[in-house]
């Protein structure tokens, strides 16, 4: 929220992300999809340790 979110769409994005993280995310297109080569948490630790 303070990047300027409501709170609803704070509360969406978070529901959206914990359905990703659960695996209960359907693809719209699953032979279209893109997989990074680092894991949130390296990204986190990287972007927090600047």
């Amino acid at each position: 929220m303070s990047l300027g979110f409501t709170e609803n769409t704070a509360a969406n994005l978070s529901d959206m992300t914990q359905a990703v993280i659960d695996n209960k995310a359907v693809p719209e297109q699953p032979n279209n999809t893109v997989k990074l080569p680092t894991t949130l948490e390296k990204y986190l630790e990287e972007e927090l340790n600047r």
